[in-house]
């Protein structure tokens, strides 16, 4: 998923820059229903996630009303042109907020690194 389709499914906005109906498809992906997983993947689908969740929470305290989501806000604008990276507060989020992902609960320290327990 590119990031511009990571940042529109975030907002909930869906968007004709992307294919949202290759979301759907799970054949879509290679060894999509493998239910085998013996890598990172719990932790890439946690970080890929973690990420969203920083984004949407972003917009959400920018513009608090949801009307406004749209693409053509300046800030949604700005996100989608790759603006904005550094203000994503991941590390200050999940210092506060647990994401509970597919290896168990995630918070992060001060540093941005996974906290034990």
């Amino acid at each position: 998923m590119s990031s511009v389709s990571f940042i529109l499914f975030a907002v909930g906005k869906h968007s004709t820059l992307t294919d949202i109906s290759l979301l759907n498809n799970l054949h879509s992906y290679p060894g999509a229903g493998d239910p085998i997983l013996d890598n990172d993947e719990g932790m890439a689908y946690s970080c890929a996630m973690m990420l969203a969740n920083s984004y949407k929470y972003m917009i959400e305290q920018a513009i608090p009303n949801p009307e406004n989501r749209t693409r053509e806000h300046p800030l949604i604008r700005g996100l989608l042109a790759g603006n904005y990276t550094k203000d994503v507060k991941v590390t200050e989020y999940y210092t506060k907020n647990a994401f509970r992902g597919p290896s168990g609960p995630i918070t992060l320290d001060r540093n941005g690194d996974r906290k034990e327990g």
